[in-house]
């Protein structure tokens, strides 16, 4: 059963359907039929309806166990749901919605070294047959991540949605009575394609920037997969009321993100590992001078896989200008 207890809204709403102005007292009446755009009502509260049940769910799994994949599931919740409130804050401003998105917020972080050591290890085991002498590294990676899990197991038992759940309510009905009217709809579909444009041209700024400095580009880059993952989920959620949204574009602009995750991935490995062959002084250890030749190739190879992802990144950077195209 929905969470939202006065609207028991579904997020799945057939093409056409509009909820009726005048609503129920315990819930949204009956969804019919129609040739009417999609009701924006419906579509927001729906929206935090299911990410909020997903964030509960999510949360259940990775207490049970903190793997990669239940870590990872975790934060994408929480910034999927971070995006609906982000989009309950540009329409209703008093809900409450900034001060749970930052409790939000705060758990997505507890979680991001725990999630990054992960990754390295997943990008380390492919490097190890390659370069043998990494397996050293590999196992201080699992090290570290032993020690993370504890430390990501205390922090996800911290989470608890049962606290947040009077929160969520009063936000979703303080968004749903808003949104009643129809003249309202309209003026926050208004204000939601600016939000959309607002984000858009700070992408354009970003990647002038990616094309203009070398020295700060790396930067840039993880400003803007920042600031496109925003993007991009707020579409996921309003691309009913944007009819030139299509599947196919939803696809391209997944892979648009992955792109730009997987210049963070092996960035932030290679900066580890360049760590790891560093002591506390910022000098070489010593012990491991005897097989600096390997690790010296390993470096480069980290490097220059930085530099491919960036390369293919680049061919594909501006095809978030057609993205917008057909936003407007």
């Amino acid at each position: 059963m929905s969470l939202v207890s006065r609207s028991r809204l579904k997020t799945n709403f057939p093409a056409g359907v509009q909820v009726p102005d005048k609503p129920s007292k315990h819930r949204l009446p009956t969804l019919t039929e129609g040739n009417r755009p999609p009701d924006l009502r419906a579509i927001i509260v729906g929206a935090l309806d299911e990410r909020w049940r997903t964030v509960v769910r999510d949360t259940k799994r990775a207490r049970s166990r903190p793997t990669e994949k239940s870590v990872h599931d975790l934060r994408v919740a929480f910034r999927r749901l971070m995006a609906a409130l982000d989009i309950v804050r540009m329409v209703t401003p008093n809900s409450g919605a900034t001060k749970l998105r930052k409790q939000l917020h705060a758990y997505l972080k507890s979680l991001s070294a725990l999630r990054d050591t992960q990754v390295q290890i997943i990008e380390t085991e492919s490097l190890v047959k390659e370069y043998p002498d990494s397996m050293r590294f590999l196992k201080s990676l699992r090290r570290e991540e032993t020690v993370r899990s504890k430390q990501a197991a205390k922090e996800i038992l911290k989470i608890d949605p049962e606290s947040m759940k009077s929160s969520f309510e009063r936000i979703a009905t303080k968004t749903e009575d808003l949104l009643i009217s129809s003249v309202m709809r309209k003026n926050a579909q208004s204000i939601l394609r600016g939000m959309l444009a607002k984000l858009y041209v700070r992408t354009v700024v970003l990647r002038k920037q990616i094309q203009n400095s070398d020295r700060r580009r790396i930067d840039f880059i993880h400003e803007l997969r920042l600031v496109y993952k925003r993007f991009r989920y707020s579409v996921e959620i309003l691309h009913p009321v944007l009819p030139l949204v299509s599947e196919p574009l939803m696809s391209r602009m997944n892979e648009y993100q992955k792109s730009l995750g997987a210049i963070h991935d092996k960035a932030v490995l290679q900066s580890v590992f360049d760590s790891y062959l560093k002591g506390a002084d910022g000098k070489e250890r010593k012990h491991r001078d005897l097989k600096a030749g390997q690790f010296s190739k390993l470096c480069d190879s980290l490097s220059k896989n930085v530099e491919e992802e960036i390369n293919r990144f680049l061919i594909i950077m501006d095809e978030i200008d057609d993205f917008w195209k057909h936003l407007k």
